[in-house]
């Protein structure tokens, strides 16, 4: 590991530019007491964290750039995870405004389908889970409860 910046008390303290495995993982931003605190940039792997830390981890206001499914992220983090409100943008446009916990779409929520289908409602482990309205494209819309993304029908 290499670093490049102030230094207060023998440990990291202002800005600075922390990097491992030959520059393939970089941070470049604030550093508290030898910790990552404050605003920041942080890159491994093709990924791209842009925002808040606390104690070394995502902590308050961030953008995230998953390189594998090359979607994107931008709200509220909690030690590390997408928890709180945010929007993600997948690589096909769809997108989902609402409501994260612990890295899953969790909560009340609005996702645009790349079909250009619409979901207003209650999301459980990044399925449409609860009481919520589809609006199909075509206009169509089906309100109601659904479970694990499938309407469930009401009983007569």
């Amino acid at each position: 590991m290499m670093y490049d910046g102030e230094w207060q008390n023998n440990q990291y303290h202002g800005k600075g530019t922390e990097s491992w495995k030959y520059n393939q993982i970089v941070y470049n931003g604030d550093f508290k007491e030898g910790k990552k605190t404050g605003k920041g940039k942080f890159e491994f792997d093709g990924n791209l964290y842009e925002g808040d830390f606390v104690d070394g981890q995502f902590h308050g206001k961030g953008k995230y750039f998953f390189a594998e499914s090359e979607k994107i992220y931008e709200g509220d983090f909690a030690e590390n995870s997408m928890h709180g409100k945010g929007i993600m943008i997948w690589k096909d446009g769809s997108k989902y405004q609402g409501e994260f916990k612990e890295n899953k779409i969790e909560g009340t929520g609005h996702k645009v389908f790349v079909n250009g289908d619409q979901y207003l409602g209650e999301w459980v482990d990044d399925q449409m889970n609860g009481h919520g309205t589809l609006t199909k494209a075509d206009g169509e819309q089906v309100t109601g409860n659904w479970n694990n993304g499938e309407f469930l029908p009401e009983e007569v």
